[in-house]
């Protein structure tokens, strides 16, 4: 491969890097409006954001791995039968690492709004979202770090 086809390859790479990167941050604002707390706001705004971001992510990933596909077809010239199959191959995986990608952010997201629950019920041993599944999991998390960092 001489250095104009590695370079155009180096650079589709890059390219598709920043349209994920893109397309994250895209799903972050989605998610960070979904768990945003408002007193008197619109009634469900933050889910119409959020599916509105999602969508949008999905779509610039779908875009962008289509971009890499065609750079890469382009420098790879390829017109054989398995350069076209490698192609959907590749195609296929890249979609679906981008589609898991931006589907993680929201449970993410979500991961943080449950430890929050968790850490403003600790002074409440009596309630039930203390002895939730979750709180406890996280406490005894935090307790066996906290047992290994200080030598217990």
């Amino acid at each position: 491969m001489n250095d104009a086809k590695k370079s155009q390859l180096l650079e589709s790479t890059l390219e598709l890097g920043r349209n994920w990167a893109l397309a994250v941050a895209i799903s972050s604002a989605g998610a960070a409006a979904f768990y945003t707390e408002t007193v008197d706001g619109p009634v469900n705004w933050e889910v119409r954001v959020f599916i509105g971001c999602i969508v949008a992510s999905l779509a610039w990933t779908f875009f962008a791995v289509l971009r890499f596909d065609e750079g890469l077809t382009r420098t790879l010239q390829g017109k054989g039968k398995l350069h076209r199959f490698a192609g959907w191959v590749v195609y296929g995986v890249l979609t679906l690492t981008g589609t898991l990608l931006v589907w993680q952010v929201a449970k993410f997201a979500d991961n943080n709004a449950v430890v929050k629950i968790c850490d403003s019920m600790a002074s409440s041993p009596e309630s039930k979202t203390y002895r939730a599944d979750e709180c406890v999991r996280l406490r005894a998390q935090r307790q066996a770090k906290i047992d290994r960092l200080e030598g217990n």
